[in-house]
Formats: C-alpha cells, sequence, structure tokens
C-alpha cells in the first residue's frame, strides 16, 4: 500500500487532487454570487418612475388611464369632473395620471372635486431619466408611463373623450379573456388608421418587458424632439405614411399617431386585440366589440366642450356599424 509521500509524488494524482481543489473553489464562488445576486441585486435595481414622490410612494403593480393637458383650450377640461366621475365608477382602483406643467395643474386642482384616484405629473419635474416632457408634442405626454416600474397596465386617453361602458367591455375582454400585450380601439369611420393616439392601451406580462417598452418611449421622444439623423431620414416615410392614412388630412396631422405607429405598433403587430366596429374590412386581426352601441355613442369621440354633442353622436347613429 502506497504511504502519503508516494502519493504525493504522483504527478497523475497531484493533477487530479489540484483540478478538484480548483473546482470545489469555482463551486464555492458561484454559489455564494447565485446567493448574492438574489438577495442584494433586487435592492440595488434602479427602478424607473415617471410621475412624481407621490406616486412612487402608492407601489407598485398600479393600473394607469394617462392624459395629457396644455390649457389652451375650454374642451380640454370643462368634463373634467364628469369625466372622472365615469372613471371612479368604471374602473374602480385604477389611478389616472395627469401630465401638465405646473400652472395647469394649479388650475386643474382648483377645479376639481376631491378625486382621490387622481395624481398630476407636473412635465418639469419628472424622475430621472426622463426628468422633463415639455419638448416634445403634448399629445405624446402621456406616454411617459411606457416602461414605468410601477405600472402593469396603462391606458392612453384624451381628456374631451368620455369614458363609456362600451370602452369598458372592451378593455376587460383584453384584459381578462386574452393574453395579448397591445389593445387598440378603432370605432368611427375616421379612426380606420392602425393606432389613435387616445384610444390603445398596454399591459406588461413579464418584467423583461418594461425594458423593452422603455426603449420604445425613448426612441418616440428621441424622435419626436427631431434632433437625430434618424428622424431627418423618416422624413421619406412621413410623406409614405401621410399617404397611406388619408383620414388624417381631414383630421389634421398628429405626431403622436405618427410616432407610435412607426415605433411601436411595429413591436406589438403580431401581440395585439384590435376592437373595431367600422374598419374591421380594411384592418387585419380585428375583433367586434362585446357590447352593442347606446345611442349612437362611440369610444374616442370628441365631446367635452363641443357645441353640440348630441349632434356628434346622432351622425354616428346614422353612419357607421354597431
Amino acid at each position: 500500500m502506497q504511504n502519503i509521500k508516494e502519493i504525493f509524488n504522483n504527478n497523475y494524482t497531484l493533477k487530479r487532487i489540484n483540478y478538484v481543489y480548483a473546482l470545489s473553489y469555482f463551486l464555492r464562488d458561484f454559489a455564494c454570487t447565485v446567493f448574492l445576486c438574489a438577495h442584494l441585486c433586487e435592492c440595488e435595481k434602479e427602478f424607473s418612475f415617471t410621475c412624481s414622490e407621490e406616486v412612487t410612494n402608492l407601489g407598485f403593480h398600479q393600473k394607469v388611464i394617462s392624459y395629457s393637458f396644455l390649457n389652451t383650450s375650454k374642451r380640454y377640461w370643462i368634463g373634467f369632473n364628469e369625466l372622472m366621475q365615469n372613471i371612479s365608477v368604471f374602473y374602480p382602483g385604477w389611478r389616472v395620471r395627469v401630465y401638465a406643467s405646473s400652472p395647469d395643474i394649479s388650475f386643474l386642482q382648483s377645479i376639481m372635486k376631491n378625486w382621490t384616484f387622481v395624481n398630476f405629473c407636473d412635465i418639469d419635474n419628472l424622475p430621472p431619466p426622463i426628468y422633463s416632457v415639455r419638448f416634445y408634442p403634448v399629445t405624446m405626454w402621456r406616454f411617459a408611463p411606457l416602461g414605468d416600474d410601477q405600472v402593469d397596465v396603462m391606458l392612453s386617453r384624451d381628456l374631451d373623450s368620455e369614458i363609456l361602458k362600451r370602452e369598458y367591455d372592451a378593455v376587460s375582454e383584453w384584459l381578462n379573456s386574452t393574453n395579448k400585450s397591445l389593445h387598440i380601439m378603432r370605432d368611427h369611420q375616421l379612426h380606420c388608421v392602425t393606432m389613435l393616439g387616445g384610444t390603445w392601451g398596454i399591459r406588461v406580462t413579464k418584467p423583461s418587458e418594461r425594458r423593452r417598452l422603455r426603449i420604445i418611449r425613448q426612441k418616440m421622444f428621441k424622435s419626436a424632439f427631431n434632433k437625430t439623423e434618424e428622424t431627418r431620414d423618416d422624413q421619406t416615410y412621413l410623406t409614405y405614411f401621410i399617404s397611406q392614412n388619408m383620414l388624417l388630412i381631414f383630421c389634421g396631422f398628429k405626431y403622436d399617431i405618427y410616432f407610435i405607429q412607426i415605433i411601436l405598433w411595429p413591436e406589438f403587430n403580431t401581440d395585439f386585440i384590435a376592437h373595431d366596429s367600422y374598419c374591421c374590412d380594411r384592418r387585419k386581426g380585428s375583433s367586434p366589440f362585446p357590447t352593442r352601441r347606446e345611442d349612437g355613442k362611440y369610444v374616442g369621440a370628441s365631446i367635452f366642450g363641443s357645441n353640440n354633442p348630441s349632434g356628434v353622436y346622432k351622425h354616428m347613429e346614422m353612419s357607421t356599424k354597431l
């Protein structure tokens, strides 16, 4: 039987011992790394928040209805309290974020009833890395919650449009009966574009998608700022885009529609549900609204502050599908 000295004089045996020794150290270090990451990395992560310290303190898993506001027209605030009343009925437990300047926030607070679910986001005092959205188109301010670590579901809406049960039923079908990330609604003959700025929503089904949404948001904001070579190159596409969306000529070109169609839409064009009552024969992937139209009312109607709101709906009652 070999003694200890003879064993250690055997080069082959020494190599095996060294190998096992090195492997044990590797496994120990690997186990420590896994343990530390599991317990420390989450604490060290820099979260992305997009409104205010007050909203940050509300915690995670928020469902948010996001609005932009610029006090240039009475129709954008005249129905504010009525709109919030509808939201309290149809979307209990949801949060409302209004992106506006400090003076406009003060104005809305002065006319607002005590709606505890409403949060105002100062466009010049947002958390990093956004800081401010003032220099982007107003209609794109409401896109700020994209990729927010606290937001699980975001709806982009217009302050001059009322919330209908027809809309709520469509949103409920999307959230409860499908696994799709993107939701689109088209409910008017002038809605026959891929997406509108105020009738869509997005949800996060996997944590990794938040980073993806932040990249999309940043790309839209960067392009809207119109300072990159990429945006200048997009002018050719802009001409093509308008030619393919002639309805925009009648309702006015909107940068929010443009950028969500060329930047956000391609990322989700196989992961969406579109409720469509008028353009379903022209847009692939369309589904009917789950409930019928009531009194000619349609989703996305610019109704608050209108001189003749009943006339708006009467026109739809006579001219569109249910």
